[in-house]
């Protein structure tokens, strides 16, 4: 855990050698924090995976450290790539790279439990509204694989004067928008304070 990353540096720092690589998916510590903890000149590669890396649908950025060669970088990218996406980004963008990927999962898996939630006040019954609501994200996750514009997509199932454009609207007229995009902002803003809290 992040907290406890300080004493782990220093329990291995003395076993580790100058052509060594350290990969941290440490949240919230820099590879900074790390070299500086281990007191000479170790390769550090920080890596932000996500939960679907449990799945092999993983979203991952790599960071190169000070003192990281390419081939170190290269190797944390084809790793990860195994288990999902991997994008080798600046270390700078990870704040937001946590309020997006990071934290991504679990603001998907509210708006399952709210669609469930819609269709069982809707008088579905539980196991129904369950279903539907769960393989409608399924199936427009894979849509999205197909055909990755999400407002392409969406239009498309927005017949003017409709159903669908009737509750988008009410989405719009209540800033769905910025209210979500409000959401990830202030996760970004905490990932910048645990970093802080972390060593930096």
């Amino acid at each position: 855990k992040p907290q406890q990353i300080k004493t782990l540096l220093k329990e291995i720092k003395g076993w580790l050698k100058k052509d060594q690589c350290v990969i941290s998916i440490a949240a919230g510590v820099s590879s900074s924090t790390i070299e500086k903890n281990l007191g000479q000149k170790i390769s550090v590669v920080r890596v932000m995976p996500n939960t679907p890396v449990l799945i092999q649908c993983g979203a991952t950025a790599i960071a190169k450290g000070r003192y990281a060669a390419k081939e170190h970088v290269l190797f944390a990218q084809r790793f990860f790539a195994s288990v999902g996406k991997a994008l080798i980004l600046p270390e700078k963008e990870f704040d937001a790279v946590t309020a997006v990927s990071g934290s991504g999962p679990a603001y998907l898996f509210y708006l399952a439990e709210s669609l469930e939630d819609a269709g069982k006040k809707l008088g579905l019954a539980p196991r129904t509204a369950k279903i539907l609501s769960f393989q409608t994200l399924l199936g427009a996750t894979k849509m999205l694989e197909r055909n990755p514009l999400p407002k392409e997509l969406r239009q498309n199932v927005t017949s003017p004067g409709g159903t669908t454009e009737c509750g988008i609207r009410y989405l719009q007229n209540h800033h769905w928008t910025d209210t979500f995009i409000e959401a990830v902002k202030r996760a970004r803003d905490r990932s910048k304070e645990l970093s802080v809290q972390f060593g930096g």
